[in-house]
């Protein structure tokens, strides 16, 4: 193979960037810091136990660092991490614009569906998508679908129940604000006698638990082709509260459920599960062996404590 059969490309000095990651100077900073603390961790001989007892960091978040999943950390905890490990970390920041670089479209622009949860909005997702990677092949341009954003209302709660009653607080006001500025996005659902659950079946809105939430995304991904962010509207069907706890819930169950979050540790659930009776059969075992165990010793311990008695001849003058 000769030298003509490679084509030399200069990087830009960040890999993260030169691979197309988003936020690359972020990621770039995480990683340099991660290199830091596992260096640190080498140098003074440090395991991840050892390292929770010194800093107060949980052992996790070591081992985490360790396998380069940085992506859950901040610039200023990995800091504080280092810190903790007896270094020194001592920050350069140097500001300049941007340079244009080669995007997906002739703007760097993706697409943004406000009306994706809607039955003509849910019905086109795929069309609209086609259309504008018809309209960038023209431009010599690629559509990228994690630039593509679907916006839809959501409020849950522990309960289908609880969110019903929740919502209950503002949704009509809404109702009428939104078909008096929108009308023509005004569906029967938002005029149905039970508009709650007219909406919750022509899938406008969720309007329940965590799981129906995951449902809906499921449901938009598949009829999309994927896309690569959700969107709530902001819609103050609820109080402030029972607002904040849609997005606590939110954050607890959905998001994890797409991150693949709890993938290893329900697998093991289920192992566990299916091997119960094999466990608990070993461990009533090894109880019971413990039990002969202990008697035999003390047994033993008393037996040892009691003087030998016998007959003993008697001696001739």
């Amino acid at each position: 193979m000769s030298k003509k059969d490679f084509e030399l490309v200069r990087g830009s000095g960040n890999v993260f960037r030169d691979m197309g990651f988003p936020e690359a100077d972020i990621l770039q900073a995480k990683s340099m810091l991660a290199a830091k603390i596992i260096g640190a961790l080498d140098d003074q001989d440090i395991s991840v136990r050892r390292a929770q007892e010194l800093t107060g960091f949980a052992a996790a978040d070591f081992s985490r660092v360790r396998q380069a999943k940085v992506q859950r950390f901040t610039i200023d905890r990995l800091m504080a991490m280092l810190v903790k490990l007896n270094a020194d970390v001592e920050v350069s920041i140097d500001v300049h614009p941007r340079r244009a670089v080669a995007s997906p479209a002739p703007y760097g622009l993706g697409m943004l569906c406000i009306a994706a949860t809607t039955i003509e909005g849910y019905d086109v997702l795929g069309t609209n998508w086609q259309i504008a990677c018809e309209m960038a092949a023209e431009r010599g341009a690629t559509m990228d679908r994690s630039r593509l954003r679907l916006v839809g209302p959501v409020h849950i709660a522990e309960t289908r129940a609880q969110a019903r009653e929740n919502v209950a607080f503002c949704l009509a006001k809404w109702i009428d604000y939104f078909t008096t500025f929108n009308p023509a996005a005004a569906g029967a659902d938002l005029t149905a006698d039970d508009p709650i659950s007219a909406m919750i079946a022509s899938g406008r809105a969720v309007i329940g638990t965590p799981d129906d939430a995951i449902e809906q995304l499921t449901r938009l991904h598949e009829r999309s082709g994927g896309f690569g962010c959700f969107l709530q509207l902001a819609h103050n069907w609820a109080d402030w509260e029972h607002t904040k706890h849609s997005y606590e819930l939110w954050a607890r169950y959905v998001t994890p459920h797409f991150r693949r979050a709890n993938v290893n540790r329900d697998a093991s659930l289920r192992w566990t599960r299916a091997n119960i009776d094999e466990f608990m059969g070993a461990a009533m075992s090894a109880a019971q062996q413990m039990f002969v165990q202990h008697a035999d010793e003390r047994a033993a311990k008393e037996a040892a404590k009691t003087p030998a008695t016998g007959t003993r001849g008697s001696k001739r003058a």
